[in-house]
């Protein structure tokens, strides 16, 4: 994702590269829309046409509310802090906390939290964060970080190196020169110094803790051995959620467990972009886009393994939290929730949610937005 939307945005291709790959999924562009999990409830956030952020509390019934910020490209909410570049490039934040930093050190208070949006770095073309680790690639292929460096905390950017053509939050970098690097922080008196250990050559790009070789073939990376070879003919992977995936050269989509990708099994065919989801999933499913741009589920455990259930068509990209509800963009640029789960609400206003665990065509889908901000 860190590359492809760095190529996208600075305008530069893939031929430019010269590498032998697919052109990117318009889903890969940039984060148009977001929808992530906190405790037991949904959050989804938007930009629309004009660049305006919209967020909303998914309980069946919620609202948009407007979002006093800056005109938007991009957004990014891993969990408890919100990310925003803006159309000028510059990364802007707004949550964290003293072990979820926001990259701006308020200096009293609770470190690390920043309660309007406030500016971070200048200059940014992609990020990738898991709330605890945060990185950011500038046009020039600077890339910073904030947060756990894997040695060090910091509260603000650190720079980690240059010459970045792809990177993870996982303290891992693609060099223009097609090397993997790891890197990590570590206190140098009062300063924050980032060193980094050659890791394996011939790399396209990274993905959490997952490597793309030139040659298609995917390596899981570990801190402490030598990186593994998962399987060839790869050409994009889906890190850090229950179920990895990843998608091969003819559109199969494969699927492993998380603490096992020894043994990765073909779950569908004709597959053109994984939705991406949190962690916590609780439905045995997983979204996808085939190459008839048509959102599909894909059952990936349990009795139903391997089911594919059509959902939508026409879509030209998706997001979806705790797989309960997705949204999907239509190729008009309109923005649609469709909801997989049940809600119960009590008498003190609270709000329980059972997922369905049968997801169906038939699910109720709400019209959310006339038109979002396109790639």
């Amino acid at each position: 994702m860190a590359l492809l939307m760095f190529l996208l945005l600075t305008g530069q291709s893939l031929r430019d590269i010269d590498l032998n790959i697919p052109a990117a999924h318009p889903a890969e562009a940039f984060e148009t829309i977001i929808s992530v999990g906190i405790g037991s409830i949904s959050n989804a956030f938007a930009i629309d046409a004009d660049g305006v952020m919209w967020d909303m509390a998914i309980h069946g019934d919620g609202d948009w509310r407007e979002q006093t910020a800056p005109q938007a490209d991009a957004v990014w909410r891993p969990y408890w802090v919100s990310f925003l570049l803006d159309e000028d490039g510059v990364l802007w934040a707004r949550g964290g906390g003293m072990y979820i930093p926001s990259g701006v050190d308020t200096g009293s208070g609770e470190p690390g939290h920043v309660s309007d949006w406030t500016p971070v770095l200048k200059n940014v073309v992609a990020l990738d964060s898991n709330n605890d680790t945060t990185a950011a690639l500038q046009a020039d292929g600077t890339l910073w970080a904030w947060g756990q460096l894997y040695g060090a905390m910091s509260y603000t950017p650190v720079r980690v190196t240059d010459n970045v053509r792809s990177f993870s939050y996982a303290g891992y970098a693609v060099k223009t020169d097609n090397t993997l690097y790891a890197w990590s922080g570590r206190l140098d008196g009062d300063e924050i110094i980032c060193s980094l250990e050659p890791v394996m050559q011939n790399v396209y790009t990274v993905e959490g803790d997952y490597a793309i070789g030139l040659d298609g073939t995917l390596w899981k990376l570990n801190e402490n051995q030598p990186p593994q070879k998962v399987m060839d003919n790869i050409v994009s992977v889906m890190a850090g959620a229950r179920e990895d995936g990843a998608i091969d050269q003819s559109g199969g989509l494969w699927c492993w467990p998380l603490d096992d990708w020894s043994q990765p099994r073909k779950v569908a065919d004709n597959c053109a972009y994984i939705v991406q989801r949190g962690y916590w999933a609780d439905v045995q499913a997983l979204l996808f886009i085939d190459t008839d741009n048509t959102l599909n589920a894909v059952y990936y455990d349990g009795e139903r393994a391997g089911e594919v259930i059509p959902l939508e068509p026409d879509v030209l990209y998706a997001e979806t939290a705790y797989d309960r509800t997705a949204l999907y963009v239509k190729p008009d640029g309109s923005l649609w929730l469709i909801d997989f789960a049940i809600f119960e609400y009590g008498d003190n206003g609270s709000v329980t949610i059972f997922p369905t665990k049968n997801i169906s065509p038939d699910a109720p889908r709400t019209k959310l937005l006339d038109k979002v901000k396109m790639p």
